[in-house]
């Protein structure tokens, strides 16, 4: 499956909740912790901040390698996406991200202003990578990672198509299959549920040389467990497990270890002007 340095981003989206909140519905506000393992080994943690409310929301991530093989790799991200909720779903009206990947330092921002295609601010430039460009007309429609995966996933007990997600250097779609009732098991978590798998597709955006995360046919899929959002005290169904076969070095998982539910914050869904 083509991951690496894209696969934070996508991660921290399909992390999110699967739904959007009621037009009636407070403002809802969680932290959702995840450790990440790579072969068995404890790689790096995760917080995502879900800001939910009838009109828009917001989403905060925040991932960093952490133990021995977390600094063999190291790595953190920031990212925040902010964006309001349409009648086909939610229209992200600005995303950021910062990134430092083996001391190399990243950052992206899609600003949603200009009709369906988004201005875009990478540094450093995707040419600098030998990655083939993503041509700007097949930017139109996309939204970015966080949001993508949250249209995808609102539909998790139906059928959706696949979301088109730009990134700032790549261009790849997700798609969720078939969901069922199941038993599932995380740290934090175990008990009724549901199990689906995630599709995952590049279109535009590769880059030279090769990856553990990586195959040459650019599409890959990862298993996603789910759990009723009402065992932790909120109205979302919770991802507790995400796993992906790497290349080379075992499977990629995901598990959740805590949900931690904030006050109702009526002003945190106000515009971010610097986030």
């Amino acid at each position: 499956m083509l991951l690496h340095r894209p696969f934070i981003a996508a991660l921290a989206g399909m992390l999110l909740p699967f739904a959007a909140a009621r037009a009636d519905a407070p403002v809802e506000r969680a932290v959702l912790s995840y450790d990440i393992h790579l072969g068995g080994l404890n790689v790096a943690q995760a917080d995502l901040t879900v800001t939910l409310g009838s009109q828009g929301y917001q989403v905060e991530s925040e991932v960093a390698s952490t133990g021995l093989a977390g600094r063999m790799m190291a790595f953190s991200t920031t990212s925040h996406s902010i964006g309001t909720w349409q009648p086909d779903g939610p229209q992200p009206t600005l995303h950021r991200s910062t990134s430092v990947w083996r001391g190399s330092q990243r950052a992206v921002e899609l600003v949603y202003d200009n009709g369906d295609t988004p201005r875009t601010v990478v540094s450093p430039p995707p040419s600098s990578e030998d990655r083939e460009p993503v041509p700007e007309a097949a930017r139109a429609g996309t939204i970015d990672p966080m949001s993508g995966a949250l249209a995808l996933m609102r539909s998790v007990l139906g059928e959706a198509a696949p979301a088109p997600i730009f990134d700032g250097r790549r261009m790849y779609t997700l798609a969720l299959g078939e969901v069922m009732p199941a038993q599932v098991e995380s740290p934090a978590y175990s008990g009724d549920g549901w199990r689906g798998v995630v599709q995952y597709e590049r279109k535009f955006g590769r880059a030279a040389g090769r990856s553990m995360f990586r195959r040459d046919t650019g599409i890959g899929e990862a298993s996603i467990h789910i759990a009723p959002g009402a065992k932790f005290g909120v109205s979302l169904p919770v991802p507790v497990r995400i796993e992906v076969a790497t290349q080379s070095v075992g499977s990629l998982v995901v598990a959740l270890t805590g949900v931690r539910v904030l006050p109702a914050d009526q002003e945190a869904l106000r515009p971010c002007t610097s986030c």
